[in-house]
């Protein structure tokens, strides 16, 4: 009994130098962001054909037809099949004007609307495409926008800008604490690439088009990948 009272009491310092709570490095925190400019080098538009007749059949049949030649109009100009697909189809009556309200209103037509989405990984194909759907009888274009196909590159570049932002910045902060910069503990990061706008007041109507007029002009500008990032640095080694 004896040996066991003075082993729990050799033991007993220990056990309570271990449970003592660790003191907790001294820390500071930065984050910083860094946007990197790329040219694109594909485009991504949404052509649509509008038909309107006095039955259902009608208008589904008219717009099928002008959208084959939209299509076939697109092959021509150097679009691959596969870059070309349909994002949405609408068949809808078209109710009279004047029995608006009424119980039962009389339809009056039927609006039939056929989109596809075209990708075009040639940048200066894009007026010339559009140009040719419009012609073959596309009646709406939107949500043009420009991307790039692959931007791991441009967002590796962001990464390692931040990061050397956030490490210049980390050293300001305790030289002027007059403390040493320690070890990184945590880094958090992110990328972003903004989504792409719609193109404003995006629709063109086929009758104001002629063959004599020039080639729509198309400015693709640059494509904006920013990154950032969060450090935890240890002050002090």
């Amino acid at each position: 009994m004896k040996r066991m009272l003075l082993l729990a009491a050799l033991l007993a310092p220990a056990t309570l130098e271990a449970q003592q709570p660790q003191p907790q490095p001294r820390t500071v925190t930065v984050s910083a962001y860094a946007t990197v400019e790329r040219a694109p080098d594909q485009a991504v538009m949404v052509l649509a054909v509008e038909s309107q007749a006095s039955t259902a059949r009608e208008a589904a049949r008219a717009n099928a037809t002008k959208m084959e030649r939209v299509v076939a109009a697109l092959r021509q100009a150097g679009i691959a099949a596969d870059r070309i697909r349909t994002v949405g189809y609408e068949l809808n009556p078209q109710y009279a004007q004047e029995d608006r309200g009424r119980e039962a209103p009389r339809i009056a037509a039927y609006r039939a609307v056929n989109r596809v989405q075209v990708t075009i990984d040639a940048i200066d194909r894009v007026g010339a495409a559009l140009d040719a759907a419009i012609e073959a009888g596309a009646n709406r274009a939107s949500n043009l926008f420009f991307r790039l196909r692959d931007p791991s590159d441009a967002r590796t570049e962001a990464l390692r800008q931040a990061t050397q932002r956030a490490r210049a910045e980390a050293q300001t902060i305790a030289a002027a604490a007059d403390e040493t910069l320690g070890p990184v503990l945590t880094i958090h990061t992110d990328s972003y690439m903004p989504p792409p706008p719609p193109m404003p007041g995006a629709m063109y109507d086929r009758m104001a088009v002629s063959v004599e007029q020039a080639a729509t002009p198309v400015e693709q500008g640059t494509v904006s990948v920013t990154a950032n990032i969060t450090m935890v640095y240890q002050l002090g080694r």
